[in-house]
């Protein structure tokens, strides 16, 4: 078996972009073991880059709004 949690928002990360989770995994035996190793590959590549363009939107998004706060100050 594995456990996993979710510790929290990475280190230095502020905003809407620090939503983003990090997960931990714990294995436990043997099976945990080789779920971890046969696994690991593959779950790097796709939460790496599902957590890389959660950030870039979560980024984008808060540059918009920043952009049209700034607006509305203007006017």
């Amino acid at each position: 078996m594995v456990g996993a949690w979710f510790p929290g928002p990475p280190a230095g990360r502020s905003g809407p972009a620090a939503r983003v989770a990090r997960p931990a995994r714990r294995p436990r035996g043997l099976a945990g073991l080789l779920d971890w190793y046969l696994l690991y590959p593959i779950h790097t590549l796709i939460f790496s880059g599902m957590a890389r363009e959660l950030a870039r939107q979560a980024d984008r998004r808060a540059a918009l709004e920043q952009a049209d706060a700034q607006a509305e100050c203007r006017t």
